[in-house]
């Protein structure tokens, strides 16, 4: 399990304690608790660096938890620096919003909807009242004690991944709606804001469910209240209205600001922290060693600096890459041969790409990719200015005896070169850029434009809320990503 991994699953069995545990809790180990796990989520993910976008945040949520059921509890709101679309509270009063949930919302109010969820679950002490299994308070226990020792790693890093926890009950989700709209209708803001909310998370699952259907495998859908309301959730929409009974006298309502909050997440960073390189379109850029390559279309990139993985759009195919210092008498294909030691090469050939030297071979098993042993396409690419080797392994999921998918690992290998002076602003990080909507712009064209690596399209929808139809209107601000 990855040291990211391990955060995620502490943070959600921290919000998963038992019933037998709220007897155990005091206000005062509650608050105790929370403020010695904060800074090693701080610590883990990290504060998004923007202290002026930080403290937009720490004021509206200070404005909603001071007209709060517990006004008293001391208050912490952290944007997280995480592309995860995702909210949540520890005990104690400590509350976290990602960038990339922010890059999903339009406006103040739908911001208050999901930092008045998120108080409510604070206020009604939901995360030591959860009703769950005798598990639970094993890992906490491991947990309360690995933060006493100043890490989140260790030996209880296995029974915390056997605990999955996805969120608190439908009850208390419905609980923390009805909270944190009467909290946004004291405050003045509309509660339309949190039915609108949950509808722009609701794309967000439409569509992850869609995608994960087409890379056949099984979604990637947070914690959180979105996942307990069906479509049209009755008893969720009468929260809602039974909270607008706290809106003050109508001259006093907010607006939804919506023009402010864009403004404060314009430039907002998207996409994961921690990449590979930057994907524009199908050319990928790696500043770190100033090359480039294109892949086929809408093959997306995983993995680390010094290791990429690109996917095909079907998960039927995959080329890796990795880089390797060879020795200084080393040719492309002793590389190639060092590299994969227990496969025969077959078919090479010594070739010269973007004036590198290079070899390029397959093999009849290749068990090192994501299928198993597969034939495999290999590559080495030199670059002998920096006593640097590219060594690629191409395989297909249903390949058996053949490389089905062998133009497009060739095409890719065969476009690797060194990054020019005009392509260094290509590899910047993507940021999230506002715009007015002209009487001809359409998220069809912004997509063909946008610094989005896959699903251009899908995606900028899904930031402006409209998917998965819908066009923007002439003088709207609008999100791309550029």
């Amino acid at each position: 399990m990855t040291k990211r991994m391990t955060f995620w699953f502490t943070g959600l069995v921290l919000l998963g304690l038992s019933g037998q545990a709220a007897a155990l809790m005091s206000e005062e180990a509650e608050i105790k608790l929370g403020k010695e796990l904060h800074p090693r989520i701080l610590a883990e993910v990290g504060p998004y660096p923007d202290p002026e976008l930080q403290e937009y945040i720490n004021r509206i949520g200070q404005e909603l938890a001071a007209i709060s059921d517990r006004p008293d509890l001391e208050y912490h709101f952290t944007v997280l620096d995480d592309d995860l679309v995702n909210a949540f509270a520890l005990p104690g009063g400590y509350i976290y919003i990602t960038r990339g949930m922010l890059a999903h919302l339009n406006s103040e109010a739908e911001l208050a909807a999901v930092l008045g969820h998120e108080i409510g679950h604070v206020t009604a002490r939901h995360s030591v009242k959860r009703d769950s299994q005798q598990k639970l308070l094993g890992a906490l226990a491991a947990i309360t004690s690995i933060a006493a020792k100043s890490t989140l790693a260790g030996e209880a890093t296995n029974m915390v991944g056997q605990v999955m926890v996805t969120g608190y009950g439908r009850d208390q989700e419905l609980e923390a709606d009805e909270l944190g709209a009467k909290f946004m209708a004291k405050a003045g803001y509309e509660t339309n804001a949190v039915t609108a909310t949950v509808a722009l998370l609701k794309q967000r699952e439409q569509f992850e469910r869609e995608r994960a259907r087409a890379e056949d495998r099984e979604p990637r859908i947070p914690h959180g209240s979105y996942r307990t309301h069906p479509d049209n959730d009755k008893r969720f929409r009468e929260a809602v209205k039974a909270a607008q009974a706290y809106t003050p006298d109508l001259a006093k309502l907010r607006p939804d600001n919506s023009a402010k909050f864009l403004n404060m997440i314009d430039g907002i960073a998207f996409g994961p922290k921690r990449t590979p390189g930057t994907l524009r379109s199908n050319y990928f850029y790696n500043a770190k060693y100033g090359i480039k390559m294109k892949f086929p279309e809408n093959w997306r990139v995983e993995g680390s600096a010094s290791r990429l993985q690109a996917i095909s759009d079907n998960n039927d195919a995959a080329l890796e890459v990795s880089v390797v210092v060879p020795g200084r008498t080393m040719t492309a294909a002793d590389v190639l041969m060092k590299k994969f030691a227990q496969n025969k090469l077959k078919d090479g050939k010594d070739i010269t790409i973007a004036g590198m030297r290079a070899h390029i071979a397959t093999v009849d098993r290749y068990s090192g990719g994501p299928y198993g042993a597969r034939p495999a396409r290999m590559a080495a690419i030199l670059d002998n200015r920096v006593r640097r080797a590219y060594v690629f392994a191409g395989t297909g999921k249903r390949d058996l005896s053949r490389i089905a998918a062998d133009g497009d690992f060739i095409g890719a290998i065969f476009s690797f070169g060194r990054m020019t002076a005009a392509d260094r602003t290509l590899a910047e990080a993507p940021r999230l850029k506002i715009i007015q909507a002209e009487p001809d712009t359409t998220y069809e064209i912004l997509a063909r434009t946008s610094a989005v690596p896959t699903y251009a399209e899908q995606n900028i929808r899904l930031l402006n809320g409209v998917y998965p139809t819908g066009q923007p209107r002439p003088g709207d601000l609008i999100k791309t990503v550029d």
